[in-house]
């Protein structure tokens, strides 16, 4: 659990009122965001930093003046100060509070997603952002999302594209966009992992606050994508064997996993994505562990970015084939965040224990004794 100070929870606590919000929620979306870990950094495509994972355009407009990757030494409790700013910017968009974790991950996703109809209405039926949106053109000739359009933004078809094919994370059952609903999803996710339940143990014992449940959100149970064949993940290890080229260089990896289960589930997902690094990236890895949290160590040679999406590729790879295997026994959801240059704060998992975690999951899951 990354070391979070009494200080901290007590100055969430305080923005969050002053913003309106449930401090519950912000922490929802910074567990997805960073983990909460305040100096970790996204080497994958644009460059961010920190508990929400600030750019370096957003920082600069936030006021902070020294270079974007200093930020990762600014105290977490001093990050907030920047959160708090940030959402105050963004609020301007739906001209209100954000009134939940969708409309904070929402705000740092695609924030101007803030002023559609749908999104007000916390209609989960509502487009986001399409891979092929419907159009209109002005009177130059120029394309625009119409969505965006009909509410005086103007967007280009292309770039809405991109942002929806890179955005897997939030593809759900609706053939092509990202819906609101996919948000919510997501948040719920984020509210199941033991990451997250820990920080608000920890809140509460901090400063007395009991957050109040999540509300399930019905509306969009359904909306679950469904999984094709399995050897889904050979077709995607292939690709990513076919394009990975070891270099002399070598660099050191954290990846902190959880799953929508038990901390038995997401050991046995830590074991066998740990393995999978080993064989496919010849990487060497340790699964390091705390009673709340599982992350893995890695090492590995290549260019630093080429491993970064490696490593996220396999790991979406394995999750993808674990939650196919065990789709009988239930919802077990498994994801990862990985992170350059940071290292575990947590003891190494002896290869035993392991072992028994394993065969307790064939034992609770699989029935195999």
């Amino acid at each position: 659990m990354p070391n979070l100070s009494p200080t901290f929870y007590s100055k969430l606590l305080e923005i969050s009122s002053e913003l309106g919000m449930k401090p519950e929620d912000i922490l929802n979306i910074m567990v997805s965001e960073s983990g909460l870990k305040s100096s970790i950094s996204n080497l994958g495509g644009e460059a961010a930093i920190g508990l929400i994972q600030f750019t370096p355009k957003t920082l600069k407009g936030l006021g902070y003046d020294k270079d974007w990757k200093e930020f990762g030494k600014v105290p977490a409790v001093q990050q907030l100060d920047y959160v708090k700013r940030y959402i105050q910017g963004q609020a301007n968009y739906s001209g209100a509070p954000l009134r939940s974790a969708t409309d904070f991950y929402i705000a740092t996703f695609w924030p101007v997603a803030l002023k559609l109809p749908g999104v007000k209405d916390q209609n989960p039926d509502t487009p986001i952002v399409e891979a092929h949106p419907a159009t209109v053109k002005d009177q130059q000739g120029n394309s625009y999302s119409k969505k965006y359009y009909d509410i005086g933004i103007k967007i280009s078809p292309q770039y809405e594209a991109l942002a929806y094919n890179k955005n897997t994370l939030f593809h759900g059952s609706t053939p092509g966009a990202i819906t609101y609903g996919d948000m919510m999803r997501q948040t719920d996710k984020n509210s199941k992992t033991s990451l997250y339940r820990q920080a608000l143990n920890e809140m509460h014992s901090a400063t007395g606050y009991q957050a109040q449940p999540t509300q399930e959100p019905t509306q969009i149970a359904s909306q679950e994508p469904a999984k094709s064949h399995p050897l889904t993940f050979l077709e995607k290890l292939e690709n990513l064997v076919k394009r990975f080229v070891l270099a002399s260089e070598e660099n050191n990896f954290l990846i902190v996993v959880g799953s929508s289960s038990d901390q038995i589930a997401t050991i046995e997902y830590a074991r066998i994505l740990s393995t999978a690094l080993q064989e496919y990236l010849g990487a060497k890895t340790s699964i390091c562990a705390d009673p709340y949290n599982i992350e893995i160590e890695c090492k590995a040679s290549g260019g630093k970015l080429e491993v970064f999406n490696a490593i996220k590729e396999l790991s979406e790879a394995v999750a993808d084939t674990f939650k196919y295997a065990t789709r009988d026994v239930g919802d077990i959801t498994p994801f990862s965040l990985v992170a350059c240059g940071v290292r575990s704060d947590y003891e190494p998992l002896h290869p035993r224990t392991a072992d028994v975690y394993s065969r307790m999951f064939k034992i609770k899951f699989l029935g195999v004794k």
